[in-house]
């Protein structure tokens, strides 16, 4: 029976412990209740005898009241049942007063801290007074059953406080790590819409390519049926503009290349050669030059000084070629007509000049037949002009202007380098002449004065202009370092009235005087 009421204390215990733990601890208790209570039986006596102030720790109170069992002074007479449960109603009745519930005010017996009255002291004078009979608590000092009691609660607060602190050390990881993931979310949401954004370009310029090549199918397929026309009729197959005008264009580089790479690099390079010899070199560009003179023209050149001999250099060879080629249809015919093999130049361009004048569409096309029937044996001749008119070029005064090379393997490459570039001006000229329209070149006399606007003419280089800049309009044409070069009439031998710009002619702009 002992241990059964030993048991039911313990539950009531930990019911009690659950609930103080679970509530706030506002309402402390003043040492005179404490002491009026242990006086009438309800706390054992003597408990806070020696305490003097309020007591705060009311769970420690509790564990007091309920841990410390009541002693028989006759142990053969046992607690009954229904003195257990008065006990047990004790227990609670005390709860009630010292923790009220949430929300609940305390009983007037927790918050009163008077002084009992004479009456209740007298009272519990009585009941102290009274002897000691076998169900009365006595004062005994905690058990070992007790303190390890109250030893595990305490190690059990401070596994809660450990577990607390690290609950809230991973709240704290997890929120840095929420945020981390959020970050990089949004990384990723601006990398796709970026992406997305690179798609949608894409896709504009893949429609735009697609465009483009259903034109380039469409020009493929018309110049596919001309050159299907032009076999079965056994002529030759011609070029698109657009491929001329890039060889063209390639051809002027390459002589600007070669110009710039050979020419002496400074003025000074030059001061020993005589004026008269200078002027001879202004000569030799006639119809490509308005001056006459080498000292009128330095003075008006609107460029550095140190480049003069650069584009005259440039300006006599682009003359020399296209002068011999662009020029006469039959310039690789002989220039007699001592040539078992072939007439004479100056018979085939009589011929072709009286079968123009007669009718200028079959004068056209009876000259496109010629250069592609004798487009084999002119191929041969090619070689063998190139290097005539390489030797002729280095013999003019262009020489005056070209750097003094010493080594013969470097001057050796110098004039390959120059008869290379005459084959390929030959060759192209040829590829023209076969074609039905007919080429015109021009130089001073058709560009007398500068337009920015126009598309037979563009300044040089070293002039420096941008696009659209027309600080230069209206000056006169200093020079003409490469001529231009323009096509009339079309391959159905029709509109020789009307002309297109093939190759624009590089003019050098005269200075204010």
């Amino acid at each position: 029976m002992v241990s059964a009421g030993r048991n039911e204390q313990i539950l009531v215990f930990f019911n009690t412990l659950r609930r103080i733990i679970q509530s706030d601890k506002r309402h402390p208790i003043a040492p005179g209740e404490l002491r009026r209570r242990s006086q009438t039986g309800i706390i054992p006596a003597g408990l806070f005898e020696k305490s003097h102030s309020p007591v705060h720790d009311r769970d420690q109170l509790l564990i007091y009241r309920v841990f410390y069992p009541i002693k028989w002074n006759d142990t053969s007479d046992p607690m009954t049942s229904e003195d257990r449960t008065k006990n047990m109603h004790i227990d609670c009745e005390l709860l009630r007063r010292i923790r009220p519930s949430r929300g609940q005010q305390p009983s007037p017996v927790s918050v009163n801290h008077r002084r009992p009255t004479q009456t209740a002291r007298s009272n519990q004078q009585g009941v102290c007074a009274e002897p000691r009979d076998s169900r009365r608590i006595e004062n005994a000092p905690l058990s070992r059953t007790e303190a390890e009691y109250i030893w595990m609660i305490k190690e059990k607060d401070a596994c809660i406080q450990k577990l607390r602190a690290e609950y809230i050390e991973s709240v704290r990881e997890y929120e840095a790590r929420i945020a981390d993931y959020t970050r990089r979310i949004e990384e990723q949401e601006r990398h796709i819409t970026a992406l997305e954004q690179d798609r949608t370009n894409l896709e504009k310029d893949l429609d735009i390519l697609r465009n483009e090549r259903q034109r380039l199918e469409s020009v493929a397929l018309v110049a596919q049926e001309g050159a299907l026309k032009a076999m079965a009729k056994g002529g030759h197959v011609p070029k698109e503009d657009r491929v001329i005008r890039d060889e063209l264009a390639r051809l002027q580089d390459a002589v600007r290349q070669w110009a710039r790479k050979y020419a002496v690099e400074a003025m000074s390079d030059i001061d020993s050669v005589p004026s008269q010899q200078k002027d001879q070199v202004i000569k030799h560009l006639k119809g490509y030059c308005i001056q006459t003179e080498w000292s009128i023209f330095v003075r008006n050149a609107h460029i550095p000084v140190n480049k003069i001999p650069f584009v005259l250099v440039e300006a006599l060879l682009a003359k020399h070629i296209f002068g011999q080629m662009f020029m006469d249809p039959f310039f690789l015919f002989p220039e007699s007509s001592d040539d078992s093999t072939l007439p004479g130049r100056a018979n085939m361009r009589l011929l072709y000049d009286a079968m123009n004048q007669a009718d200028q569409a079959k004068a056209h096309m009876w000259r496109s037949q010629i250069i592609s029937v004798l487009s084999d044996t002119m191929q041969s001749r090619l070689q063998e002009f190139t290097r005539v008119w390489m030797n002729a070029f280095l013999r003019s005064p262009a020489q005056l202007l070209l750097r003094t090379i010493a080594d013969e393997p470097s001057l050796r490459t110098r004039n390959a380098e120059l008869q290379k570039l005459y084959q390929r001006a030959g060759k192209l000229a040829l590829s023209l002449w076969a074609q039905r329209a007919s080429i015109k070149c021009y130089g001073l006399s058709q560009l007398q004065t500068f337009s920015s606007s126009s598309p037979m003419m563009s300044a040089h280089r070293l002039h420096q202009l941008d696009e659209d800049d027309e600080c230069l309009d209206g000056q006169s044409v200093l020079a003409c370092m490469q001529p231009g070069v323009l096509a009339f009439g079309n391959e159905s031998g029709e509109n020789y009235e009307t002309s297109k710009v093939w190759a624009s002619a590089v003019v050098l702009v005269a200075g204010d005087e």
